[in-house]
């Protein structure tokens, strides 16, 4: 199911390059995609790739890139990204959204270490 779902997404963002209120979620629903399939390092790259490409930066694809840079045990980048996504977003905004949750496991998997 999350094959058909990437394979959309890219798809979707070759058809529809000139619209960034198409791209910025879809490149958040695909690197979550590549995350559930177990390719963390796949959805960095994507991520990287179009936010380099159109210039853009959101919360979600940062909190995606935050959770994917956990996935591959690189918790720098990780609070980076997540310290970024949360600037933008202004604050907290409550506790259990993604971000949020994102911060706890960086914390966790840290003390782990």
């Amino acid at each position: 199911m999350y094959g058909l779902a990437k394979e959309m997404a890219i798809y979707g963002i070759g058809k529809f390059c000139n619209d960034l209120n198409f791209i910025r979620p879809t490149v958040s629903i695909l690197t979550s995609c590549l995350r559930l399939m177990g390719k963390p390092s796949e959805a960095i790259e994507i991520a990287i790739k179009y936010m380099r490409k159109y210039n853009f930066k959101t919360v979600p694809i940062l909190t995606s890139l935050a959770a994917a840079y956990c996935d591959i045990k690189d918790y720098d980048r990780a609070i980076k990204c997540a310290n970024l996504a949360y600037a933008m977003q202004g604050g907290g905004t409550g506790y259990k959204n993604e971000l949020s949750l994102v911060y706890k496991r960086i914390q966790k998997e840290k003390d782990l270490k």
